[in-house]
């Protein structure tokens, strides 16, 4: 097996935060390949596709299997249909490093500041959360993100939106 094992083990990746470039911040979704990967590494291996090879994910979704090709050292194309997809991949495998963000004093200073927000009612609450994190109805209202955090994503939106307005970014 390769140096890094990209076997799907719940109890260490189901919806847990870690540092493994594969698993960090994957958005969870119906289809999402993530139990695959073990398999899909070894099917790599056994086919002999020597790394910095060209890798093709035309499924790409939340680009779990594009991130593990680029990881074992392909150059990887990855397609999907959906436009989530497109910024997701772009994030994620299209770049090699953080985005400077030298108007903010760097990339972390930039987070600092989106993460001193305070939070905001937008789109994002309005649409795909509860009323209240406590008291949500299933039946009724949607559970894409919990309110605390929708007005988070709202609050970081507005902000982000603006600072490419200025043309800080």
């Amino acid at each position: 097996m390769a140096e890094t094992d990209f076997a799907y083990t719940k109890e260490r990746h189901a919806a847990a935060w870690t540092d493994a470039y594969v698993f960090h911040q994957l958005i969870p979704y119906i289809g999402n390949k993530r139990k695959l990967l073990g398999l899909l590494q070894r099917a790599i291996e056994l086919a002999g596709a020597p790394p910095g090879g060209i890798f093709a994910d035309m499924f790409a979704g939340s680009g779990v299997v594009a991130r593990m090709a680029k990881q074992l050292g392909f150059r990887v194309l990855a397609n999907d249909w959906e436009p989530y997809a497109d910024a997701i991949n772009r994030c994620y495998v299209e770049r090699n490093a953080a985005p400077p963000f030298r108007a903010f004093g760097g990339y972390h200073a930039a987070i600092a500041q989106l993460n001193a927000l305070p939070p905001r009612i937008d789109w994002v609450t309005r649409h795909l959360c509860p009323a209240d994190d406590e008291q949500f109805d299933t039946s009724r209202e949607r559970m894409f993100f919990t309110r605390a955090n929708g007005m988070r994503l709202d609050a970081m939106r507005a902000q982000i939106a603006a600072w490419e307005a200025d043309g800080l970014l």
